[in-house]
Formats: structure tokens, C-alpha cells, sequence
């Protein structure tokens, strides 16, 4: 019997991601990308001194997490948080103004210290454990293995849709209609499918 628990094989050894409270470390990942973008978002804005420093404080404490739990989704979307963030907080540039000014402008100074503190844990990071951070994009068993069961996911998504493409089959129901429609399938193996679209098509219809 093989159960369905978040590691990475690492040297031979099976290391349990981090995942803290929540049910998964995707899901932990993508709490921690959101609330990382949020306080960055704030701090962008945020002018006194005692209220800055609580944010930065924050944002670090959420970054330890957020690599721990190896999470690709969640990485990805806090890099394009930052970026969108960026982005959105470089003014637009005016004939009198040099482009130095304008995309150093004040929010981008504030957001620039913690932001460079970040990719220099991370390196730190990614230098000290290197095979941890390798395992979750090389092609290895794990990885085999749940790309296979996700499109197995996504095919169960779409036979229950097909089946009821009007009023779903209920909220939070996914694993149990995936159950009843391959009953030779082990309990474990009938998970919700990894995509938000699908997932509510399927339950809600």
C-alpha cells in the first residue's frame, strides 16, 4: 500500500515537506506566497518606521516557510506577485523626469532592502541544501508518480462533468464521485482534482 504523503526522496531518504497546520504543503505554500505579496504590498505604502518594521519582520518569518514547503505553484506566484507588485509601483515616466528617478521611486526604496535580504536567504538556501531544492524539478520517481496521478485526477474531473454538467455532484463530494465511479480504485488514491476550474465545474456544475 502506498500513501500519498508529501516528501522528496533525497539521497535515498524520504524528507516530509513542511506543511505545518494545513492539510498540504501546496496549500500552506500558497498562504504564504499571498500573505508575502500582501505584506510587500503594504510596506510599499507604509511610512512610519514601528509599522514598517513589524511588516518586515513579518514578510521574513513568512519566507522560511514558503521555501520549506516545496512548493513549484506556490513559488511561481509569489514571483509573479513580486514582479505584478513592481511593476504596478513604478510610476509612469514624465518628460522631466529621469528613468533612475522613476523606478527608484519611494516604494520601490522600501521594498528594495527586504527584497535583496530575500534572494540572499534563499541562495544561502538553495547553495546549502541544493539536492532538496533539485528534487522537486528533476524527473524522478515522486515527481513520475504524481504527474500520473494528476492526470488521472484531471480525467475523473472530466467524466464527472460529462455525467453531471448541471448541478455538479455537490460540494466537497469530488472524492467520493470519483470513488463511487471507480470502485476498484483504493480510498487513498481518489483525491480532489489539482485544479480550482475543474474542481468547482465538477462539484457545482
Amino acid at each position: 500500500q502506498r500513501f500519498l504523503t508529501p516528501v522528496v526522496e533525497v539521497g535515498g531518504e524520504r524528507i516530509l515537506r513542511a506543511f505545518g497546520t494545513f492539510p498540504h504543503p501546496n496549500i500552506l505554500g500558497g498562504y504564504l506566497a499571498i500573505a508575502g505579496v500582501l505584506a510587500l504590498m503594504a510596506l510599499a505604502h507604509e511610512t512610519r518606521p514601528r509599522h514598517a518594521r513589524f511588516l518586515e519582520i513579518f514578510f521574513l518569518l513568512i519566507q522560511p516557510g514558503l521555501v520549506l514547503s516545496l512548493s513549484r505553484g506556490a513559488w511561481l506566484a509569489f514571483v509573479v506577485g513580486v514582479v505584478v507588485l513592481l511593476i504596478t509601483l513604478i510610476q509612469p515616466l514624465r518628460p522631466s523626469a529621469s528613468r533612475l528617478i522613476t523606478l527608484f521611486n519611494p516604494p520601490i526604496k522600501r521594498l528594495a532592502p527586504i527584497l535583496l535580504i530575500s534572494i540572499i536567504i534563499t541562495t544561502i538556501s538553495y547553495f546549502q541544501f541544493p539536492d532538496f531544492f533539485r528534487a522537486r524539478f528533476a524527473e524522478g520517481r515522486l515527481n513520475t508518480i504524481s504527474t500520473n496521478e494528476r492526470a488521472q485526477y484531471a480525467s475523473d474531473a472530466k467524466d464527472l462533468i460529462r455525467a453531471h454538467p448541471i448541478l455538479g455532484v455537490g460540494g466537497g463530494n469530488f472524492s467520493i464521485a470519483s470513488a463511487l465511479q471507480s470502485p476498484g480504485r483504493p480510498d487513498y488514491a481518489n483525491q480532489p482534482v489539482h485544479d480550482a476550474f475543474a474542481l468547482v465545474l465538477a462539484e457545482l456544475g
